[in-house]
């Protein structure tokens, strides 16, 4: 096979899962500063799913064919003129940036700042359930700053970035709730959380007074919030796409009415907070949870999967 190319999943139209293919496409070469890394996994993100949708052309433009992948795990293959800070067969994981996707692919290239290293002993394919985990770690130290003692909902809790939260929390000494489905509420419950609800039978109203809420699904956030205690603290990673206008003006007025700013970021993760990630690998407060290991040619079939919901963990995608 002509080594100039390589395998990515593309799609030519926007649509269901049905549109994404396996295609091949140049290899890319790293340019200064970048690297070349034989991606070996990445899993699949909600924001892949809307872009793939058409729901996020404003960002994404209307030329095809477009790609897939947000992050990944691999081993650096080449090196840009000027990078030092790396090697090459160093095992590494990263995200491609807020600019883009493309990380379904045999390759990626990416700026040595957007990775970092492994830690040892960890299997690439399940580590790649990992990288999104750096979200959790911003949204629970630096965006709300939770101590110990204080009662933190996570909402979402057996998604990517919500089972990441459950696991820091408590190991950063939170009294954690976990809502989520009813059929993952024991899941929940072996990463950390001290209590789980089926966020189906409960209002919010009844779930009680927390000192933190971390959001991952980007609705409701009025009812959230008003689960915040005198000084307690609400952040979203998401907002709502069917209403997206309100939803971004209701984030932007939380800051001057009511109690309890809904501070809303989107993961930018860097080489720091990829080391603070492998930390919190390696002294056993994060462990990487995947539901379903897919090769690359389903990867229809893993974004399927993660649009009819219920993941436990992340969906991975291996590429051989």
């Amino acid at each position: 096979m002509d080594d100039r190319t390589m395998r990515a999943v593309l799609f030519d139209r926007f649509g269901g899962p049905e549109v994404l293919y396996v295609g091949r496409v140049p290899r890319p070469q790293p340019a200064p500063g970048e690297v070349l890394v034989r991606v070996r996994a990445f899993s699949v993100n909600g924001g892949e799913l809307a872009a793939r949708a058409g729901r996020l052309r404003l960002f994404t433009g209307q030329k095809f064919p477009q790609r897939v992948g947000l992050d990944f795990t691999g081993e650096v293959a080449a090196l840009g003129a000027g990078t030092t800070d790396v090697a090459v067969g160093d095992r590494v994981w990263g995200i491609v940036g807020r600019t883009g996707f493309g990380s379904a692919a045999e390759y990626v290239t990416v700026r040595t700042e957007r990775i970092g290293r492994v830690p040892d002993g960890l299997d690439l394919v399940e580590a790649a359930a990992l990288p999104v985990a750096t979200t959790a770690i911003t949204a629970l130290r630096d965006k709300a700053r939770l101590r110990p003692g204080e009662r933190l909902l996570v909402r979402g809790a057996a998604g990517g970035v919500g089972n990441a939260a459950v696991q820091l929390g408590q190991a950063y000494g939170a009294e954690v709730t976990a809502l989520a489905r009813a059929a993952n509420l024991d899941f929940v419950r072996t990463l950390g959380a001290h209590h789980a609800t089926d966020h189906r039978s409960v209002s919010p109203s009844d779930l009680g007074l927390f000192d933190v809420v971390l959001d991952t699904a980007g609705t409701d956030l009025r009812a959230f919030r008003r689960l915040l205690t005198p000084g307690g603290r609400m952040v979203t990673i998401a907002f709502d796409l069917t209403r997206l206008a309100a939803s971004l003006g209701y984030i932007a007025a939380s800051a001057v009415h009511g109690r309890g700013r809904v501070r809303f970021f989107s993961g930018n993760p860097k080489r720091a907070l990829f080391d603070d990630l492998a930390r919190e690998v390696a002294e056993g407060r994060l462990r990487p949870a995947v539901d379903t290991c897919f090769p690359l040619e389903e990867t229809a079939a893993a974004h399927r999967a993660l649009e009819a919901g219920g993941v436990r963990g992340k969906y991975v995608v291996r590429v051989d």
